[in-house]
């Protein structure tokens, strides 16, 4: 079962107090319960295998859905983009929640290293890693593989799976690609169904 949820300001509330939802003070939060709720009630729903999907700007607030509603979702997916700083900077997860990321090591608009901008300012990919590793309990360093996929484009793999409650922190770094949800030799959707029928919660 997949839900497509909208927006209601032409962006979510991420919680970085920097875009038209926060500052309307739209509870996309509650929204995202409301409709947990009618999912559950509507269909035959296992709580261990709620998942969250965002790209872009609904990437940064699936992260925020991974800080704040935790104990609703075993596992997270974003693509081209990292968290706000802001948001980091108030991420209390009540629950392991596993995480996994997709990025373009080329994107300009969330870039790779993040960017200092005020309010807009963004972690890097390898800080967000990092904090998912603190938050998870993640032991060791991250396993790290590199391989070419096509010509001009790399995909190097930095995995944490030695985390509480069996969760699991991925982050795939693409290097020559941009700001795109990856559906060629690099399968995003492919990617992100494998990984979440490996992390139901525990």
């Amino acid at each position: 079962i997949v839900a497509y949820p909208d927006n209601l300001a032409g962006n979510w509330a991420e919680g970085c107090g920097c875009n038209n939802a926060d500052r309307l003070k739209i509870d996309d939060i509650g929204f995202t319960l409301a409709l947990l709720d009618t999912l559950k009630a509507r269909f035959s729903i296992d709580a261990k295998r709620v998942f969250a999907v965002g790209y872009s700007q609904g990437a940064l607030f699936a992260q925020r859905l991974a800080c704040e509603l935790s104990e609703h979702f075993a596992a997270v997916a974003c693509v081209a983009a990292t968290m706000s700083v802001p948001l980091s900077q108030n991420c209390a997860p009540q629950q392991p929640v596993a995480m996994l990321m997709i990025h373009g090591m080329n994107d300009p608009i969330f870039p790779w290293q993040g960017k200092q901008q005020g309010i807009l300012s963004v972690l890097s990919a390898n800080a967000v890693l990092q904090l998912w590793a603190q938050k998870n309990a993640c032991a060791g360093e991250p396993i790290k593989k590199s391989r070419a996929v096509t010509y001009g484009v790399g995909l190097t793999h930095w995995a944490y799976t030695d985390c509480s409650s069996g969760t699991e922190v991925h982050l795939y770094g693409m290097q020559g690609v941009g700001h795109t949800w990856p559906a060629g030799a690099i399968n995003a959707s492919r990617m992100i169904a494998d990984f979440f029928a490996e992390q139901p919660k525990k």
